[in-house]
C-alpha cells in the first residue's frame, strides 16, 4: 500500500475511496430498501433487430420497430427548424 516514501499512491488512494463508498452504499440500501426501489429508472419500450447487410430494405424495418414500440408521435412530433 505504501510506497518507499510512505505514502499511499493515487491507486491507493483511489481503492480504498472506492471500497469505502461501495460499503456506505450496500449499507444504506439494506438500511432503507425502499429507497433503493424508489431509485430505480422506469423502463422505457426498445426495439432491437439484426439486419444481416445495408442491402435490406432498412425503412421497412425501421418502420417495423417503430411499430413495436408503439410508434413515434408520443415521442417526436414534428417541429419546424430553428432558423439561424
Amino acid at each position: 500500500m505504501k510506497d518507499a516514501q510512505g505514502s499511499f499512491s493515487r491507486r491507493d488512494w483511489l481503492a480504498a475511496a472506492g471500497i469505502a463508498a461501495g460499503a456506505l452504499a450496500g449499507g444504506a440500501a439494506e438500511a432503507a430498501p425502499q429507497a433503493a426501489a424508489a431509485r430505480t429508472a422506469p423502463a422505457s419500450p426498445v426495439s432491437v433487430a439484426k439486419v444481416p447487410n445495408y442491402d435490406e430494405d432498412l425503412v421497412a424495418q425501421f418502420q417495423k420497430m417503430f411499430d413495436q414500440i408503439g410508434g413515434l408521435g408520443s415521442r417526436c412530433r414534428a417541429r419546424p427548424w430553428p432558423s439561424r
